[in-house]
């Protein structure tokens, strides 16, 4: 008797709470997975930015070592500006002299900072004693504005000196 009474019981007032803490809890982890996207999306946006700061660290170190292999490229590289035109022979089957391989070297140089670099453009510029300042800008995209619902395009640089002998 006593095993059918204890099936047995009364109604509650409590009817329903159980459902309510469930609704509870699921809001909550609804709200942390929300989180946890947006975080996502964070770290996804500045790795794309990292990843552009490492390719003008990378083109500044190609330049520097254009100009030790070829001290012509240092000389023709004085005050030089990737938004200049140039016309470069092709001296990648060719034998070319010091200077039109200089020229060539600052051409490619110019193609790569605009290939892998959005809205990139650099300049060189020699400040003595055989020390060169190479600086690199970019455009860089950080999500969208909330107010105005466009992209907001940041111009981000790096600048490096380096003595080339």
């Amino acid at each position: 008797m006593r095993f059918y009474s204890l099936l047995k019981h009364k109604p509650s007032a409590h009817r329903g709470i159980a459902l309510v803490e469930v609704l509870i809890a699921a809001a909550l982890f609804a709200l942390g997975l929300l989180a946890i996207v947006h975080l996502q999306i964070q770290t996804l946006r500045y790795d794309e930015g990292a990843f552009m700061r490492n390719q003008a660290v990378l083109l500044a170190g190609d330049i520097f070592d254009r100009m030790r292999a070829n001290p012509a490229t240092a000389t023709a590289a004085n005050n030089f500006a990737t938004t200049s035109s140039i016309t470069a022979a092709n001296c990648i089957n060719t034998n070319c002299t010091p200077t039109q391989m200089a020229t060539f070297d600052l051409s490619q140089w110019a193609q790569n900072i605009q290939t892998y670099l959005p809205a990139g453009s650099a300049t060189i510029i020699n400040i003595g004693n055989n020390t060169y300042t190479v600086a690199i800008t970019w455009q860089e995209v950080r999500g969208q504005n909330d107010k105005t619902a466009t992209t907001a395009a940041l111009t981000e640089s790096f600048q490096v000196s380096a003595k080339v002998s």
